[in-house]
């Protein structure tokens, strides 16, 4: 049966693997940070009360986009991933692939009165440019909208973005130029760091990198 049933390029067509559900906990909704990445798309960010969550405490989840923030399907009380999410709710946090923190509901019996709806931002938070919303139907329904995007490709979150990723482990893997390096060079205001040629430029403004906390001869 194995031999017929054959094999994938990955995987054996005749085994079945079994998961444990992912570990789900209740908190609180405090605030919704709205974050540029470095393809421009703003994404809504949860900041909770502190809850343990499979071996972690979380403070942070991902909301995905706008649109899900903005449906209101109820079942028995509570509400399933695309909803009427709002401030000082009461949500369910599970961690995606045991790793990734998201509000994945709410528990509308326990919704504060006044709850403020989330506001998505009319322009970048960061550079106060225009933004372009996905898909163009969601302007007449935003609980269509799957993208929110800042179309100023010099937009200072988005270099900074595109920064870190360029010289994370999966590109060129620049070993003591993380996320935190990158952030603290950008804020100094008296290293460029704004393009990838910048990088490789760096050795040029040593004493000004001495300078800084943390930074010192290796």
């Amino acid at each position: 049966l194995q031999q017929t049933l054959g094999t994938t390029s990955k995987s054996p067509r005749w085994v079945i693997a079994y998961k444990f559900p992912a570990e789900r906990k209740t908190t609180v909704l405090l605030d919704v940070l709205h974050q540029v990445g470095k393809t421009g798309k703003i994404t809504p960010r949860a900041v909770m009360e502190p809850v343990l969550l499979a071996g972690t405490t979380v403070k942070h989840a991902t909301l995905h986009n706008y649109g899900r923030v903005r449906d209101a399907e109820t079942e028995e009380g509570t509400a399933g991933p695309r909803t009427d999410i709002r401030l000082g709710d009461t949500v369910f946090v599970e961690k995606a692939g045991e790793i990734i923190p998201q509000v994945v509901g709410v528990v509308l019996a326990k919704r504060p009165r006044g709850a403020a709806r989330i506001v998505a931002p009319e322009r970048c938070p960061e550079c106060k440019g225009p933004v372009e919303i996905e898909p163009p139907e969601a302007a007449s329904d935003p609980a269509l909208e799957t993208v929110r995007r800042c179309v100023n490709p010099e937009c200072p979150a988005q270099v900074q973005e595109k920064l870190i990723w360029f010289a994370g482990r999966g590109q060129m893997d620049i070993e003591g130029l993380g996320e935190k390096t990158v952030v603290q060079v950008r804020a100094a205001g008296n290293i460029p760091l704004n393009s990838f040629a910048d990088i490789f430029r760096l050795h040029e403004h040593r004493d000004a990198l001495l300078a800084l906390d943390r930074m010192g001869e290796k």
